[in-house]
């Protein structure tokens, strides 16, 4: 039995138990199946029924996943590379030409 078939057995079930404890509810439900004809259920033959996506959408997923790992491995290829454990880092800045310090 499939898991929708179980459901409804069941809702069948609360159903049959509600309308044998209230009369009044028993000719509610007899008046809403009068004016609301039930709808034949499509018979599925182990066919899943969930509804299809819509193809633009799963492209548009795909494009935007793709565009993400894109622009990590663009950031990670980019970035310096760290400098060695034995460098001590640049040297002090020396000017090439002495600086005078006086206004004229």
């Amino acid at each position: 039995m499939s898991p929708h078939a179980d459901d409804r057995q069941i809702l069948s079930e609360i159903e049959q138990g509600l309308i044998r404890d209230d009369p009044r509810l028993a000719s509610l439900f007899g008046t809403l199946e009068q004016r609301l004809p039930q709808e034949p259920e499509p018979e599925s033959d182990g066919e899943d029924v969930r509804p299809k996506r819509d193809r633009r959408v799963v492209v548009a997923i795909v494009l935007a996943v793709i565009a993400v790992l894109a622009l990590l491995l663009t950031m990670i290829w980019s970035a310096s590379p760290a400098p060695p454990a034995d460098d001590t880092g640049p040297g002090p800045l020396t000017l090439s030409a002495p600086v005078s310090t006086t206004w004229m």
